[in-house]
Parts: structure tokens; sequence; C-alpha cells
């Protein structure tokens, strides 16, 4: 039996969260427990198996503390220094991942966390963390305290939770434009499972279980240690990447073309905690490469979804809507047509062309007049696609 399937059943035999949860769960800690023991070399630089992970539902019924509590307990007693304080400072954070580069940081309330980030304490956390998502070979931070700080070869984990409107007045417009929504695997948990009440006793089958998923994570690291070896499954991922962009850049949302253009990177993080369930091998399989594949197209449909219904259109959003509407109705539009049609003052005007641009949107031109006058800017729609 593979981990996932032992962890969903342990999981769902102590608590009602959507099964859904479980899965994540099981994904997140076994990324987690392997951290940046093991890699793949793709694209100039590692990937690691970590993956930044919300679990999405409506309070309290669907327990999604209680599934995240249940996969870092297990985390813990297998691997403790795999997982990170849930409180510090940016000089505290900072440190923490100079000597432990690899770990998961569990913020059960992902608002809290990123009010956290906003404090006098932990300003520049969340651009930290951003960056180091990406796994810099070396990272080098100066701190009032310690000087300069080198963090190597990064592999910064985050589960965490919260409900849809509570997520939405989370986001700003910079955590789209600047990278974190586009690094976030949102999972949506609509259907509780099967009602538990006080859940399963403490009886010596239920102890065999967990002790069977913590020797598990053990000894992941005896085995997937180091390169790993993706032969077998190169020519179909190709084959899938090249047609999967080409698929979803035709019809994502602004909002979603950052994660598209990570596609390629977080199925090889999936790839790799799937072959950690199904059995640790430093050679990747086709079998768990089909599992990432699908399962990351299945979630990209869902956060899509919650986009258009609007996971991130508050009063600014909605008016970065406007704009990119503008753009693409036209297909190329001038700065200053576009600025008065949207009736916005320059600052907000410039801060949602900003976004737009980063997040594949829109492209920007400069474009002399016919006859005299100055040369200017003109946006030009990519109708979602990611640029080049």
């Amino acid at each position: 039996m593979s981990f996932l399937k032992a962890y969903r059943d342990h999981a769902e035999r102590l608590t009602d969260a959507p099964p859904i949860f479980h899965l994540w769960v099981g994904l997140s800690v076994l990324g987690a427990a392997l951290g940046n023991a093991c890699w793949v070399y793709a694209w100039g630089g590692r990937k690691y198996p970590h993956l930044w992970i919300v679990l999405l539902a409506d309070s309290g019924v669907f327990r999604k503390t209680t599934a995240i509590n249940v996969g870092v307990d297990i985390l813990r007693e297998a691997e403790p220094a795999r997982v990170y304080p849930s409180e510090w400072s940016f000089e505290a954070l900072l440190n923490i991942l100079a000597s432990r580069p690899a770990g998961l940081l569990v913020a059960r309330e992902f608002r809290r966390f990123m009010a956290a980030t906003l404090r006098d304490y932990s300003v520049g956390a969340k651009e930290a963390l951003v960056d180091l998502y990406d796994s810099p070979a070396v990272d080098e931070r100066r701190t009032k305290g310690e000087g300069l700080v080198q963090i190597k070869n990064a592999a910064p984990a985050l589960l965490s939770s919260t409900t849809l409107d509570w997520f939405v007045t989370s986001l700003r417009a910079e955590d789209i434009g600047g990278g974190l929504f586009s690094r976030l695997l949102v999972v949506t948990g609509k259907e509780p499972g099967e009602w538990r009440g006080l859940g399963a006793t403490r009886c010596a089958a239920d102890q065999e279980v967990r002790t069977s998923l913590v020797d598990h994570l053990k000894g992941l690291k005896a085995t997937m240690t180091g390169e790993l070896d993706f032969s077998a499954i190169k020519g179909p991922f190709n084959e899938w990447l090249r047609d999967y962009e080409r698929r979803w850049s035709a019809t994502c949302p602004a909002e979603m073309a950052g994660a598209i253009s990570r596609s390629g990177t977080t199925c090889l993080k999936l790839t790799m905690a799937f072959q950690a369930s199904l059995g640790p091998s430093k050679a990747l399989s086709l079998k768990a490469f089909e599992h990432a594949r699908d399962l990351l197209d299945r979630t990209h449909t869902t956060m899509a979804q919650l986009v258009g219904e609007g996971i991130s259109l508050d009063r600014y959003g909605q008016q970065r809507q406007k704009i990119l509407k503008l753009i693409d109705e036209r297909g190329r539009i001038s700065h200053s047509e576009a600025l008065r049609l949207s009736h916005l003052d320059g600052q907000a005007f410039a801060r949602h062309i900003g976004t737009l641009k980063e997040s594949g949107a829109i492209d920007i031109e400069t474009a002399r007049p016919e006859g005299q006058g100055r040369s200017g800017k003109v946006y030009v729609s990519l109708n979602g696609a990611t640029p080049q």
C-alpha cells in the first residue's frame, strides 16, 4: 500500500475533514520530509519537492486545522527538524532558514500568516520567502543582528488553510503580480468526509499504521538522496508540458498566468512526492508522473474557477480586470487612452499595469505617433499567454 493511501485511511478514521485535504496534507508531508535531500535538475537549477498549499473551505465543520495537525504531528515525530516554528520575526526566520534551509512552515490560518508578514518585525518576510521558494543555490540577506546571512539550497514548504472570504481579503495586488499566488496550490474542500464524532480510538491497529507512516518518512532519505533520474518520464513529460501550456495560455485568466508558467516545476515537485509515496526510488516513474499531471490539472481547473468567481476580485481586482478588458478588446491601446477610459488616477493605474505585465497578461511597447510627437507607451494584449 502506498504512503498516501495508508495516510488517507488513517486520517479519515480520525476526522471528517474533506478527503481531498488528506491527500494534499500527505503530499505536503512527503515533500517536507524529503526537503532538499533530493532534487531534479531542470531549467538550470535544482527543483526540490517542497510545496505551498492552502486548504480552502467554510469555517468550522470542514476541520481544516484538524486535517493539517494530523499530518504535521506525523512529520514532527519522524523528522522534528523539518517543522519550523510558527512564530518568528524576519531576522529569526532568516536565521532559521540559514541553519535549516528545508522544512515546513505551518500557518494554520492563512490570513493571520499574511498579516504577520506586514508587521514591523516581519517586513520583508513574504518577499524573501517568495524568492527562496525558487531554491537559489545561495541567497544572501543582511540582518541587523547577524550581519550577512547565507541560505543555501532553500526548500521552504508552506501548509495553510482559510475560508474563501478571508483568502480574498488576504491577497493584495502585489501578491498576484509579485508571484505569491503563482506559487500556491489552492485546494477547495466542498464535501466533508464521513462523520466521525470523536474519531478512532487509540487501538493497537491504529498505532501500528501511525508507526508505519512515521517509519516511511524516516526512511525516505536513505533511498531518495541526491539528483533523481527522470529519463523514464522525460519524453511524456515534455509532450504533456508543451500541450498543457498551450491549452491553458489560451484561456486562463490573468491571475492564473504565473501559476501556469510554473506548471513544469510544480509537476516535477508533485512527481517526486508521488514517487516517495509509491515506492522511494532515485528513478522517477511514469506512474508517479501521471498522478502528478492529473492532480495538477484538476487543481488548476479549480483555481481558475475560483478566480472567475472573484477569488481575487476585491475593489482593486475589479479595477485590474476593467483595465485588462480594455486592452483585450482593442488588442493594442495607448497609455493615454487606457488611462482615460479606466477613470483611475495615475498611481492606481500604474500599479495595475505593473501587475498585469508581471503576471503575463499584457506586454508594454514604446511607439512614436505619426508626424511630430513624443514616444509613448502602448499596452498589448497577450490574451493570458505568458511571454517567452
